[in-house]
């Protein structure tokens, strides 16, 4: 039985989800709903993909995806469903689609056959992409929806920069999670290329600097210590280990380490 997952910007305050998930199980009683988040900030369609595309590597072929970030209709980013890796994501093409798989790698891209009553919908979530979602969970052909796509909108992605000495490698924050840890685009395989059996620092924007990655938590033996980690992304990350998630003592607000700050690794 296939499953469906919903990444929202639409909080919990509100009936939104409530109202999603109500829509779906009128058309299929027994549907399987995963809620991945709804707390997304809203329209940050960069951290929606962040956390949609970690949690998606985790779940079986053929779950259907259903992304309300940004889904308003407008007429330059059409709503498509896209399967990749047998999985299928539904959503708006603002260029989220770009960011949760490479795009030169083999995927699928149709747009949603809309008439004009929906294309005025408030509501297209529940409107288009859970018909579509259902169609699909009830085993529907991918080409009965609309129409092959080919040009997704494709958002640059910051990547890490090396110096021409290859002693330097800067990154950037992309994230920061529910503890105030700082995940930067830094893949532990560009780090270990780099780095060469060399001794290293990472300088943070605070000038703190930090000499070694751990493994994992369990090696940190200070509470309130500054920490590099990779986490299970394969991704850098710097927190302060057991800090306080709420504010006044995590990575992000002690460490001066928020989204797009600079991350550098100098090599000695």
């Amino acid at each position: 039985m296939p499953i469906i997952t919903l990444t929202t910007d639409f909080g919990t305050k509100d009936f939104f989800v409530a109202a999603v998930k109500g829509a779906i199980l009128s058309r299929i009683e027994k549907a399987k709903i995963i809620d991945i988040s709804h707390k997304i900030r809203p329209h940050n369609i960069y951290e929606g993909a962040y956390i949609l595309k970690n949690a998606a590597q985790y779940f079986p072929n053929k779950t259907i995806h259903l992304i309300g970030i940004s889904s308003e209709f407008n007429p330059g980013k059409p709503f498509l469903v896209c399967e990749y890796k047998n999985q299928y994501y539904i959503g708006s093409d603002t260029g989220i689609f770009s960011l949760l798989f490479k795009v030169d790698q083999p995927y699928k891209a149709i747009e949603i056959n809309q008439n004009l009553e929906a294309k005025h919908t408030t509501f297209p979530v529940v409107d288009i992409f859970v018909t579509v979602a259902c169609h699909l969970y009830k085993g529907g052909e991918l080409n009965v929806i609309g129409k092959p796509f080919k040009n997704i909108n494709i958002l640059n992605q910051l990547t890490p920069t090396i110096s021409d000495d290859d002693r330097k490698l800067n990154g950037s924050i992309v994230y920061i999670d529910n503890y105030g840890n700082s995940v930067s685009n830094i893949t532990q395989d560009l780090f270990e290329t780099i780095k060469k059996g060399r001794r290293f620092q990472i300088v943070l924007p605070t000038k703190h600097i930090i000499y070694k990655i751990y493994k994992n938590y369990n090696q940190v033996l200070n509470e309130g210590k500054e920490v590099a980690i990779f986490n299970s992304s394969g991704l850098l990350e710097i927190a302060m280990y057991k800090g306080d998630k709420r504010g006044a003592g995590n990575a992000s607000t002690l460490l001066g380490l928020q989204v797009n700050s600079i991350l550098r690794i100098e090599f000695l």
